[in-house]
This record gives C-alpha cells, structure tokens and sequence, in this order.
C-alpha cells in the first residue's frame, strides 16, 4: 500500500489486490516495458487505471515475452 494509491482511492484502496497472488516482479516490468516502448501503447493511456500486468497482456492479446524482445 503507498500514499499515492490511498490518495487516489481512499478508504477503497485498502480493497485493490484483495484475494489476488502476487505477481512476479518481471510481468510487472514487461508491462512498463511495453508501455513505455511499444508503438501501440498510446491507446492505453490515459486516465487513472489499475493495469495488473498479467490480466493486461491477456485481455489485450499481448504476447508478454514480445514485449520485452520489442
């Protein structure tokens, strides 16, 4: 939990990544990667959004292992 997640949600952002497993530190940068690099990554920015890395690259049909070769 971090000050910036608590001022952003409040008393909800107790709730964020209840009943989930933790991830491993590398989806998480291959996210960042892909976000940060990828030509296509623009239409997913903007707004205040909880991206959980795995459910991103699923939802997204984004392979992840492409997105750190990219």
């Amino acid at each position: 939990m971090t000050d910036t997640l608590r001022a952003l949600y409040g008393d909800a952002a107790e709730a964020i990544g209840a009943n989930t497993w933790a991830r491993h530190p590398n989806e998480t940068a291959a996210t960042i990667v892909w976000l940060a690099d990828h030509p296509d990554a623009a239409r997913f920015a903007g707004g205040n959004q909880m991206i959980n890395a795995p459910d991103f690259f699923a939802n997204n049909d984004i392979d992840p292992a492409a997105a750190v070769e990219s």
